[in-house]
C-alpha cells in the first residue's frame, strides 16, 4: 500500500539468477559504468525491481515486482506531490520507466537497475534506456486528521497523521504557548493538552 493506505498492484517474481552470474553482473556493471557502485555484493536479483525498491521496500515494504502503473499510484493519491531536486526523497524518470530513492547527498540516488544490480550513482548516470535526463521530484505529502474545534483548559485531543510508514518516525511540533504534550512523540498518533490560555493554536507533521 501506498502511505494513505491504497493498494499498489505487484507481483512477486522468482530469482533467475546464480550466485556465480550476480557476481558476474556486478563486474560488468562496475565495468560499464565506472563512477557508479554497486550497494553490496552480488545484488543482481530478479526478485524485485526499481520502482518497488524506490517507492516501497526502500521504506520497509516487502519484496516485490511493482510494474508501471503501479509506482503511479504514490503520487495520484497524493502521499507524495511533485517538488525540485532539493525537496526530493523520490525520483521518476518518466520517460525510461524507471525509479530512484534520493540519498541524503542531492543529486546522489540509489536505483534497482532492471533484474540486475542495486546501484548508487549520479542523477543522469546510468543505463541510456533510462532517458535519465528527463526526471520528476517527489516529496512525502503528510496531513493530519484531527478536530479543529476549540479546546477548553486541560481538554485533551488526539491528532493521527494520515501516512503511515513502517521505518519511519514522525516529528511533530506544537504551539507551545497554548499547548501541553501528552503522548505520542515519533509515532502516528499525537495527543495534546490545552493550557489555561486563549487564542489559536497549532500543530504541525
Amino acid at each position: 500500500t501506498t502511505p494513505r493506505g491504497n493498494p499498489v498492484t505487484s507481483c512477486q517474481t522468482p530469482e533467475i539468477w546464480s550466485y556465480q552470474d550476480k557476481l558476474d553482473w556486478g563486474t560488468a556493471y562496475a565495468r560499464d559504468y565506472p563512477n557508479a557502485t554497486e550497494q553490496g555484493t552480488a545484488t543482481t536479483t530478479s526478485t524485485y525491481n526499481c520502482h518497488s525498491y524506490a517507492w516501497n521496500m526502500s521504506e520497509g515494504g516487502p519484496t516485490c515486482w511493482i510494474n508501471t502503473p503501479g509506482d503511479d499510484t504514490y503520487w495520484t493519491d497524493q502521499s507524495y506531490d511533485e517538488t525540485t531536486e532539493a525537496y526530493a526523497s523520490k525520483i521518476s524518470y518518466y520517460d525510461g520507466d524507471h525509479s530512484a530513492r534520493q540519498t541524503s547527498t542531492q543529486g546522489m540516488y540509489i536505483s534497482k537497475w532492471g533484474n540486475k544490480v542495486l546501484m548508487l550513482h549520479a542523477n543522469n548516470d546510468g543505463p541510456a534506456e533510462y532517458q535519465m535526463g528527463n526526471r520528476k521530484y517527489y516529496r512525502l505529502n503528510p496531513g493530519i486528521n484531527g478536530s479543529t474545534e476549540a479546546l477548553c483548559s486541560n481538554q485533551e485531543r488526539t491528532f493521527t497523521s494520515n501516512t503511515t510508514i513502517p521505518t519511519s518516525t514522525y516529528t511533530w511540533t506544537k504551539d507551545d504557548t497554548r499547548l501541553d504534550y501528552v503522548s505520542g512523540s515519533g509515532t502516528t498518533s499525537y495527543r495534546i493538552k490545552a493550557k489555561n490560555t486563549s487564542d489559536n493554536a497549532w500543530v504541525n507533521l
